[in-house]
């Protein structure tokens, strides 16, 4: 018995890593495609033909040496089933200058990318400037750190059809409390079916997430709270305000596997937040802190 159990342990193993190593050819492939098209295609990044009643606006921010890979990123919302009207990378204005933009991001400039600078609002720069520059557009945010599937947008309009009034993440969590507390972040439900969607849904806006226009309360966008309260948790910030304001948050109705279709970007994953926030738990003082100013119950 205790060989068998060694050996489906050993297979199953075996089976993990070769998965590991078909997704990095995948993600190498990846990479190769967009570098192409991001060197030599002329083709629009952004939707030129038809018009919409709601115009879709796809923002963004990277900072430091991750520039140099977000035209990955950048190709991979070009290539989409549902193009955005407008695609915006926003970067800190004390750090770039469009004279010292990489030369793949002024190729996509000519091709409907648009850089703009901005103050330091950390990771809000991927909403906040985008919010009030188009009030009336649905914003989808999404990280600097993935090559995003093709129908990505897609998913996300349609998920705003199924729950209108509603914000519409690819990716979520699961808030899990007490009747005291809230449970330490890495305790909570982990990428959680759409079936869980609900009042403790908890979205990682980075991933891709629509947030239809008008739908936040004006208190959520004040810098001066946000980055005093909640600094580095943006995540923890909108979902937990939402909470607060009764603003709805939902998974889309898609359960394929997060991982095998998101394909991570490894270059500058060494500055990424998640490393503070998840693995030193500075998510945790973040949700007590939005917590205890708000005077928030779930």
């Amino acid at each position: 018995m205790r060989f068998i159990t060694s050996y489906l342990r050993k297979r199953k193993t075996e089976k993990r890593n070769l998965r590991n190593i078909n997704h990095s050819i995948e993600c190498h492939l990846k990479k190769q495609h967009f570098t192409c098209k991001a060197l030599n295609s002329a083709q629009s990044l952004v939707n030129t033909t038809k018009q919409r009643a709601q115009e879709v606006v796809v923002s963004l921010t990277t900072y430091s040496k991750r520039i140099h890979d977000v035209h990955l990123v950048i190709e991979s919302l070009g290539e989409q089933t549902y193009l955005a009207d407008r695609i915006i990378l926003w970067l800190d204005e004390e750090e770039y200058t469009i004279d010292t933009l990489p030369k793949m991001l002024m190729k996509q400039i000519e091709r409907g990318l648009e850089v703009r600078f901005c103050k330091n609002l950390r990771s809000y720069k991927k909403l906040i400037p985008t919010l009030s520059l188009y009030p009336e557009a649905d914003i989808i945010t999404v990280d600097d750190d993935f090559i995003y599937p093709y129908d990505l947008i897609e998913l996300l309009i349609r998920g705003k059809e199924e729950n209108p009034n509603t914000i519409i993440g690819m990716r979520a969590h699961e808030i899990k409390h007490s009747s005291s507390n809230v449970a330490p972040y890495r305790e909570w439900g982990y990428e959680v079916s759409y079936s869980h969607n609900g009042p403790l849904t908890f979205l990682t806006t980075g991933a891709g997430t629509l947030f239809p226009a008008s739908i936040l309360h004006p208190e959520i966008c004040k810098c001066g709270n946000f980055l005093s309260i909640c600094p580095d948790a943006d995540d923890v910030w909108i979902n937990f305000m939402c909470i607060h304001y009764g603003i709805e948050r939902a998974k889309v109705s898609d359960d394929r596997p997060f991982h095998s279709r998101f394909f991570e970007i490894e270059n500058g994953q060494d500055i990424a937040l998640n490393k503070s926030n998840v693995h030193q738990e500075q998510n945790d003082a973040q949700v007590q802190a939005v917590i205890k100013r708000y005077q928030i119950t779930l």
